[in-house]
């Protein structure tokens, strides 16, 4: 009798992410199903479900049960990472709380609860129409309006007074998101927070490395450098350590990766923003390079029963610098030879093809390349990705 390999099952797969967890499944000797809702060719094996839908999922990864063991189902694209999660539970397979997965993935609720955190709290204002912005005291000012499960900078945005306020509520309210769906819910609005900014990196509660990231572009939100140390490493650790400890309890992000976003207001750390899942921004590779831990496969390895411990197995730095551009066009031209070429530079690359026209870089999925390098310090990476995106030399016309 042939026996069948377990299963493991991605909940959309066609990202980063995606094809790395299923690259860590086919390493251990799984074979991976991706659940899906679009059509088109795949290199594994696929079925159609609607995948926002716990029910749906359940159905379909039941049916699978009746010929494999599942080994594991995990979300391979942000959008799904709610209802995989949740569909996860309902079949007793391992994986993080639903409940605290949809606290942090909306962010009202992520900040209403931080908001109980002694010390820190950053008031913040719901706004279903326009007229709710009357409610955002005068002296509150600036403040930051979101979306409320927005990612990647998308429609984040600094409101200087009640009039700009209400033309970004008139702008983004119910409007089609980066992936052309509606923005559903209530608008964010939360006083602005100054100081420098820091992403810790957790996993199973535990932090394992931390970053400083730049922010900027035209909306003054757009993500464009950070440099990764592992945590031990960083003086800021001792001021953060226990908001973060309170932080995980509050919100019950004690499984898998976890990453949060901070910043530091007079000696005060104030949450920007957690979420329950593998972080952008090239941080698990920041963080391997650093450290030598593979985040993707101790998200694999957590999934699938396996009890998990990542500890650094090397002492770097690593950096990222990311290509954006201020003004839209057409890619004239780059050196990415060059850029990897460079001492220190550990990966580039370019995202467009010459002559593609490219708009102004408002949001994370509009960057157009980066360059990731190692150092024994996290000035020493900096400096190198720096250089790497100046031998770059990408152009838009």
């Amino acid at each position: 009798m042939t026996i069948n390999p377990p299963l493991f099952v991605l909940v959309e797969g066609d990202s980063r992410d995606g094809a790395a967890l299923a690259a860590q499944a086919k390493a251990h000797g799984m074979t991976v199903t991706v659940l899906t809702d679009a059509s088109g060719a795949t290199d594994v094996d696929s079925r159609s479900c609607d995948t926002t839908d716990p029910a749906c999922i359940v159905r379909c990864v039941l049916g699978l049960m009746s010929r494999h063991t599942v080994a594991a189902l995990l979300p391979g694209q942000e959008r799904t990472l709610v209802a995989a999660v949740a569909a996860a539970r309902a079949l007793g397979l391992d994986g993080p709380d639903p409940a605290a997965v949809w606290d942090t993935h909306q962010k009202p609720r992520a900040r209403a609860l931080s908001n109980g955190l002694a010390a820190n709290p950053v008031p913040f204002w719901l706004l279903e129409h326009r007229d709710d912005v009357a409610s955002v005291p005068a002296s509150h000012y600036p403040v930051v309006a979101k979306p409320p499960a927005a990612r990647g900078g998308v429609g984040v945005m600094a409101c200087s007074s009640p009039s700009e306020l209400k033309n970004y509520v008139a702008e983004w309210l119910g409007a089609p998101d980066h992936r052309g769906k509606p923005i559903a819910g209530p608008l964010l609005a939360e006083k602005f927070v100054s100081g420098p900014e820091y992403a810790v990196e957790l996993f199973h509660g535990i932090p394992v490395a931390m970053g400083r990231k730049t922010v900027g572009g035209p909306t003054g939100f757009v993500e464009l450098a950070s440099e990764l140390a592992a945590w031990h490493r960083w003086e800021e650790r001792l001021l953060l350590a226990p908001f973060v400890e309170r932080l995980v309890q509050r919100l019950g992000l004690d499984w898998g990766p976890v990453h949060i976003e901070v910043r530091i207001e007079n000696g005060v750390p104030r949450l920007i923003e957690a979420s329950w899942g593998l972080p952008g921004g090239m941080i698990p590779e920041l963080i391997k390079l650093a450290t030598g831990i593979d985040y993707y496969r101790c998200l694999a390895d957590a999934a699938c029963g396996i009890d998990v411990k990542p500890e650094p197995v090397q002492d770097r730095c690593a950096a990222v610098r990311f290509v954006t551009t201020p003004v839209s066009g057409r890619i004239a031209g780059h050196n990415l030879a060059g850029a990897l070429a460079l001492d220190g530079v550990a990966d580039a690359a370019v995202y467009r093809q010459r002559g593609e026209f490219v708009p102004t870089t408002t949001h994370a999925g509009l960057r157009l390349g980066h360059v990731l390098a190692t150092g024994s310090t996290t000035g020493q990476a900096a400096a190198t990705a720096t250089a790497g995106v100046k031998r770059l030399d990408l152009r838009v016309a």
